[in-house]
């Protein structure tokens, strides 16, 4: 009988530490789930910011190359940001951001005739609507002009073009922990600064 007691309570305390084991199991079975979410949910905002800055590279170049493609014209116009707004939106087919909401956004900076550094006229166009705030992700008036380059073969400071695309971020696990760890993680937004060539 005495045997039977000893051989039940051994039963029950391995019983018991089996219970435990599974639940602690069961406890980094869930840690281990949640941050594998994590890491996919925040390499999907990597993979789409890395599409972004390549697709903003092709707008800005376009821009950049403004004699192969407009003739020559340095005077950026409405319908031509507007070209470059559908560009973008085939270049972001096949990928997690085709039928998202975006935007390109452009300022050409232009300067006066002469050895000083004036700012002529500044030109801003939007083509399309994504409800970013672009001011938080582009360079300043002031910023894009002490970017200027004095070209001594035409002795004239060279025009800037700054071309900004934006998306809206979606609500995802990363950017809610980014969020509640006090990270702002929001809108994805690229902005390339070039010149003419």
């Amino acid at each position: 009988m005495r045997a039977e007691r000893g051989l039940s309570l051994w039963r029950r305390l391995k019983e018991e530490e089996s219970g435990g084991v599974a639940v602690e199991a069961g406890f980094y079975f869930v840690i281990f789930f949640l941050l594998c979410a994590l890491l996919t949910d925040m390499s999907a905002v990597f993979l789409d910011k890395g599409r972004l800055e390549r697709v903003n590279l092709s707008l800005a170049t376009i821009t950049q190359q403004r004699a192969r493609f407009y003739r020559g014209e340095e005077t950026l116009s409405a319908s031509e940001v507007r070209q470059l707004y559908d560009l973008a939106g085939v270049l972001f087919k096949e990928s997690r951001l085709a039928g998202r909401a975006y935007a390109v956004y452009t300022d050409a900076v232009y300067f006066s005739p002469g050895d000083q550094r004036a700012s002529e006229k500044t030109l801003s166009y939007q083509a399309g609507e994504s409800g970013c705030d672009v001011r938080k992700y582009t360079m300043t008036s002031k910023e894009v002009t002490d970017l200027a380059v004095w070209n001594p073969d035409d002795a004239r400071w060279l025009p800037i073009y700054q071309v900004t695309i934006c998306v809206v971020g979606t609500q995802s696990l990363f950017k809610r922990l980014g969020g509640a760890l006090g990270m702002a993680v929001g809108d994805l937004s690229v902005s390339n600064a070039v010149l003419p060539r």
